[in-house]
């Protein structure tokens, strides 16, 4: 098997989170056939995997969420969320009948981002509002 990680790095406020949805749209876009795209999204101040999910869903894939909080905010060790999307159930293996991983949908009603678009207000109000997602 082989695969390409690529990983975005940088400061608190350097547009990281604007950058994902466009990367994450141009790897859907080209993802080869039994192809699958794994996205770290875990984000103290953001909610980031509807994002993924919706960017996804534009692009025929389906998607599975991870997310496990670890109940040590204090220790400033948060919640993980991970979005791994793919054209088929096949093609992500065991994830897709792990309990820990779900099919999740697009959420209704919410803009997906793109090149020209992106809600990081949105983003922030869906964390203010569900804390442990």
């Amino acid at each position: 098997m082989t695969g390409k990680f690529i990983t975005f790095e940088g400061i608190d406020g350097a547009g990281k989170s604007t950058h994902l949805a466009w990367f994450a749209q141009q790897l859907q876009a080209k993802l080869a056939p039994q192809g699958a795209v794994v996205m770290h999204v875990s984000n103290r101040h953001l909610e980031l995997a509807s994002v993924v999910v919706g960017i996804a869903e534009e692009n025929d894939l389906k998607s599975w969420v991870f997310n496990e909080d670890s109940g040590r905010d204090g220790e400033y060790i948060f919640t993980t969320n991970v979005v791994i999307s793919a054209h088929e159930e096949a093609d992500v293996g065991k994830i897709a009948s792990d309990e820990k991983w779900v099919l999740t949908e697009a959420t209704e009603g919410q803009r997906v981002w793109t090149d020209d678009y992106s809600n990081v207000l949105g983003a922030v109000w869906r964390r203010l509002r569900n804390p442990d997602e």
